[in-house]
């Protein structure tokens, strides 16, 4: 199970999505509001990664 989520600068969630994926590589297309500060949450097989993202 793959659980991704975008919070923007003050906290607040900007995108969500959860679903069952295999093995792989997989992309997926996030839209956000604008330019700025983002933060990537991605839970993925037991695991938890974290991301910064800036948009300029």
């Amino acid at each position: 199970k793959v659980d991704i989520r975008v919070y923007d600068i003050s906290g607040r969630q900007v995108y969500g999505k959860a679903g069952i994926k295999g093995a792989g590589y997989h992309s997926e297309r996030i839209e956000v509001r604008g330019a700025g500060v983002y933060f990537v949450r991605v839970n993925a097989g037991g695991k938890s990664y974290r991301y910064k993202l800036v948009i300029f």
